[in-house]
């Protein structure tokens, strides 16, 4: 059945699951600005390309979940982060959020 997170498992969730991703996807912009700077065109578009197919399968996975048909207002409050990059790590922090705070009768 469900339980509620442990400790370890929060600090293992926030670093690996939000932390981690978001440094990475924005060293990954911050790197493609300097390489457009400095003239490398080609190589800043090829640093952002995973950011688009992140962008891309992010978008799908708002639609899944957020269901924008159903419940528009709520859906389009998540919408910003898709486009940031950052929503796979607002739905990590719902699921700590979410097993942090369950308790037995909710079951």
């Amino acid at each position: 059945g469900l339980k509620r997170i442990e400790k370890n498992d929060v600090i293992n969730l926030l670093g690996l699951g939000v932390i981690l991703p978001s440094i990475d996807v924005w060293t990954d912009v911050y790197l493609a600005v300097k390489l457009h700077i400095a003239g490398h065109e080609g190589w800043a578009q090829a640093m952002l390309f995973p950011g688009y197919l992140n962008m891309g399968f992010s978008f799908y996975a708002w639609i899944k979940y957020e269901n924008p048909m159903k419940t528009p207002i709520q859906a389009l409050k998540t919408l910003p982060f898709v486009f940031i990059q950052f929503y796979p790590q607002v739905r990590a922090l719902k699921v700590i959020t979410n097993g942090c705070f369950y308790q037995k009768s909710d079951v």
